[in-house]
C-alpha cells in the first residue's frame, strides 16, 4: 500500500535566545561566519538543491509568546534535516539572526562574492576574529523553532519547540546524543540526531512541542 502523501513545501525558521558572556569573537566563530557568508544561500526547489540568496524569502513571525520576529533565509542544517525528515521537494530554513532589511539583502549578495576571494576572505577572518563583544542579557526569554508544512492541497499544519538559552540546548542535545551512542543505543548509518533518536531527544535536552 502506498504510504502518506508528502507535503509540497516544508519552512523551518529558528529564532534563538542567547546569552552573550562578552569576549571577543575568535577564530573558529570568524571562519564560521565568513565561509557561511561566502557560501551564499541555499534551499531546495522542485526536488533540487539549488542557491538562493541568504536572507531572502522574509518572513514576520508573532511567537505562541507574543513576541513579533522577522525572519530570513539561511543555509542551516535544519535546511537538510528538514527535507530528509519530510520528503518534501521544497524546502527553506530561516533564521530570526540574519539580517533582512532590503539594503542588506541587497549587499550580502556582493559582500558573499568578495569574500569568497581567499585573500580578502582570510582577512576578513583574521579582523572578525579580534572583535570583541560586550556581554548582555538575552534578548529574549526563550528559544523557538517553527516548522510549517504545507500539502499540495493548499492546507497547512504548524508546530513550535520552545527551549531556553539556545547554546545550552544545543550542547545537551549533543551530550545526549553521545550518552546513547555510548549505551549502544544507535544503529549504523549516517542520520541526523531527529532521525536517530526521534522528537523525544529535543525533549531529553530541554526542549517543549507546541503543537497547531
Amino acid at each position: 500500500m502506498p504510504g502518506p502523501a508528502r507535503p509540497h513545501r516544508v519552512r523551518v525558521d529558528a529564532v534563538p535566545a542567547l546569552v552573550n558572556e562578552g569576549g571577543a569573537v575568535g577564530a573558529a566563530l570568524a571562519g564560521s561566519l565568513v565561509d557561511g557568508l561566502a557560501a551564499g544561500g541555499r534551499q531546495y526547489a522542485n526536488g533540487r538543491l539549488v542557491r538562493a540568496a541568504v536572507g531572502g524569502d522574509v518572513e514576520s513571525l508573532t511567537l505562541p509568546d507574543g513576541v513579533a520576529v522577522r525572519t530570513g533565509r539561511v543555509p542551516s542544517g535544519e535546511l537538510e534535516a528538514a527535507r530528509r525528515a519530510s520528503g518534501a521537494p521544497n524546502v527553506v530554513s530561516g533564521s530570526s539572526e540574519i539580517p533582512t532589511s532590503r539594503v542588506l539583502r541587497v549587499v550580502i549578495p556582493v559582500a558573499a562574492r568578495l569574500l569568497a576571494m581567499p585573500a580578502l576572505g582570510n582577512a576578513a577572518k583574521r579582523r572578525l576574529a579580534t572583535v570583541t563583544v560586550k556581554p548582555g542579557p538575552m534578548r529574549r526569554e526563550s528559544t523557538w523553532a517553527r516548522a510549517r508544512v504545507e500539502d499540495a492541497d493548499g492546507s497547512v499544519r504548524e508546530g513550535w519547540m520552545c527551549a531556553g538559552d539556545a547554546m545550552s540546548f544545543t550542547s545537551g542535545a549533543a551530550a545526549e546524543v553521545a550518552a546513547r551512542l555510548a549505551r549502544g543505543e544507535g544503529r549504523p548509518g549516517a542520520y541526523t540526531p531527529g532521525a536517530l533518536f526521534g522528537p523525544e531527544l529535543a525533549e531529553a535536552a530541554g526542549g517543549r512541542f507546541i503543537l497547531g
